[in-house]
């Protein structure tokens, strides 16, 4: 089959080549095969993905999810809208997700079968996520593709209110510990990021993520890239080290697991200025799913939920929920009792 043909050909290239040109490609394909049809096409959808270049290049796409090489869903600032993939044969789309892993020198097998890194196609940049197909019941690999944008959002594109933009200045430059809370995808860290830029210029910014998303706003930002797995390099391994970097910001991506742990016990002993997004349906049960986290991965838990909660509580100052690139909701944490709340809502 042609695919084959066009999929062996890259590989053998590619152990040559970071890079492999059309024009290269087609003369050592004839050189080959110089009865077979015209390559061009397959090289084009296996090597470079072009039955998505269109996707790919619309600005207002955020990200494009692939079920199969006949369906897809895109996402704009709305939600996610389904469409179908034309002209595409099982082969090529499956050939294509291989490739892409092949240039990125990522293994993707049964062993290591859901990888997420970070490529350039047509020069934009996406954090991709592999899914092999031994992990369903219909045996289907399938693509994430979130793109990650160059610039950062002003307050503006999040429909912040003047008022509104002033207030959260001030919140960021008094050093607040600042939570922001929503479901995937409705702009978590790219809020993150526009705080951040008001963060003053000669802090040291001490930047915690387990997928590179946060940019660098100044020169003096410390990176840390947690990998599960390995030892000394996991977020809270990264966090426990962030503490004597002697940090005026700690910004962890996002709180899923362990690293929830050395970031309350900071917050606890004074640190002050931290960023963080979590997961949550609304800016009041994040807090609750934060002490949750803290008693379930605590390595000698001795906390009842009460009293995590009542940490917590005591050392985040506000909590910002937000769907769909807009805040619905703003909160400032007073405190708790019991296993209960206690807030304000300050929606500016």
């Amino acid at each position: 089959m042609m695919e084959k043909k066009v999929f062996e050909l890259l590989l053998l290239l590619l152990n040559q080549n970071e890079e492999i040109s059309e024009g290269d490609f087609l003369k050592s394909f004839k050189d080959r095969h110089p009865d077979s049809m015209d390559p061009r096409e397959f090289f084009k959808n296996i090597y470079q993905l072009h039955y998505l270049s269109s996707l790919i290049e619309d600005e207002r796409i955020k990200e494009i999810i692939l079920h199969g090489h006949r369906h897809l869903q895109i996402e704009k600032k709305r939600g996610l809208r389904d469409m179908e993939i034309k002209n595409i044969s099982p082969l090529t789309f499956k050939y294509s997700l291989e490739m892409l892993a092949h240039k990125n020198n990522i293994s993707w097998n049964f062993t290591e079968p859901y990888p997420s890194f970070f490529t350039k196609i047509n020069g934009l940049k996406f954090r991709a996520t592999l899914v092999h197909p031994c992990t369903g019941i219909k045996n289907q690999a399938k693509l994430f593709l979130r793109k990650i944008r160059k610039d950062i959002f002003n307050y503006s594109d999040f429909e912040v209110p003047g008022n509104g933009q002033v207030f959260l200045k001030e919140r960021v430059r008094a050093c607040d510990n600042i939570i922001i809370a929503g479901r995937a995808g409705s702009g978590k860290t790219s809020f993150l990021a526009t705080l951040m830029g008001d963060i003053p210029k000669d802090h040291h910014i001490v930047v915690l993520e387990d997928t590179h998303e946060i940019p660098k706003l100044s020169k003096n930002f410390s990176f840390f890239l947690g990998q599960e797995g390995q030892s000394k390099k996991s977020l809270k391994d990264y966090y426990s080290l962030s503490l004597r970097l002697r940090p005026d910001r700690i910004i962890l991506g996002e709180m899923r697991s362990y690293e929830i742990i050395p970031l309350i016990l900071s917050l606890n002993t004074g640190h002050r200025g931290v960023l963080s997004t979590i997961h949550s349906d609304c800016a009041k049960e994040s807090l609750i799913k934060m002490a949750l986290l803290f008693n379930l991965y605590a390595e000698n838990p001795g906390f009842s939920f009460e009293t995590s909660l009542k940490i917590i509580c005591n050392n985040i100052d506000y909590v910002i929920y937000m769907e769909n690139q807009k805040i619905k909701e703003v909160i400032r944490v007073i405190g708790s009792t019991k296993e209960n709340v206690l807030y304000e809502n300050k929606m500016w």
